[in-house]
């Protein structure tokens, strides 16, 4: 009878033994697995990039490259379209205004046909509303959209721009500068300087400065900043002027 307890004691010590040992082993094989674990982890960690060097910075600013690029977001709402337009049309009143009045006039040009700023302007942004623009974004996702890309991209919409409105404004600005002797010979002979001319101006010039221009000054998401700037200073400039 003692001898059958004794075996029971030394089969259970044996049975104990044989579990901690599982259980030991069994804890330093998981303790490998998370040091291998922890090892990838480190070494995935290490090659991706950290999360400063993936985060865009917060005033999110559009470079020169980034317009040529196409990394631009042309606004959407009504207001930024407005508000947008409003400045290509007149930085390229501007250029060609002076390039085509100093070609008829030279300098006297800014004394004899200064008023014809903001003429141009004012038909130039019409017809843009109206009618380029619109005929623009008909043509443009046929055409353009699915087979270019990038700077690829930019070209071609500089193009299609400036040969569906350069022809339309030449023959106006030839009309206020040469009057209508010999009309469409002056046509002829301007047109092809000025599409040249504006599309360089647009490409390199214009569109860059405007899309940077109204990146600093529209937010997007936020509807006009200097809208909400002006409404916020609106009474104290108001009443320092009338103090």
């Amino acid at each position: 009878m003692f001898g059958s307890e004794r075996a029971d004691r030394r089969i259970c010590g044996r049975q104990i033994h044989t579990h901690k040992l599982r259980k030991a082993s069994t804890q330093n094989m998981l303790k490998g697995q998370d040091k291998k674990l922890t090892k990838r982890f480190m070494r995935k960690a290490h090659k991706a990039p950290t999360a400063h060097a993936a985060a865009k910075p917060l005033h999110n600013y559009v470079s020169y490259l980034d317009c040529l690029a196409g990394r631009f977001a042309l606004p959407q709402d009504p207001a930024g379209k407005l508000f947008f337009q409003f400045l290509m049309v007149c930085g390229m009143v501007t250029f060609m205004g002076t390039f085509n009045g100093m070609r008829h006039s030279g300098l006297d040009f800014f004394i004899t046909h200064h008023w014809i700023y903001p003429l141009i302007a004012c038909v130039a942004l019409l017809l843009r509303l109206e009618l380029v623009g619109r005929f623009v974004d008909y043509l443009a996702p046929k055409i353009i959209f699915p087979h270019f890309k990038g700077v690829a991209r930019t070209v071609a919409m500089t193009c299609l721009n400036i040969v569906v409105m350069a022809p339309i404004m030449t023959c106006v600005t030839t009309l206020l500068l040469y009057g209508t002797d010999h009309y469409w010979f002056n046509v002829w002979d301007n047109l092809p300087i000025s599409m040249l001319v504006s599309f360089f101006v647009n490409l390199f010039i214009v569109a860059p400065t405007v899309k940077m221009l109204y990146n600093r000054l529209v937010n997007t998401e936020r509807g006009m900043r200097w809208l909400g700037q002006a409404e916020g200073n609106a009474l104290p400039w108001m009443a320092i002027f009338n103090s």
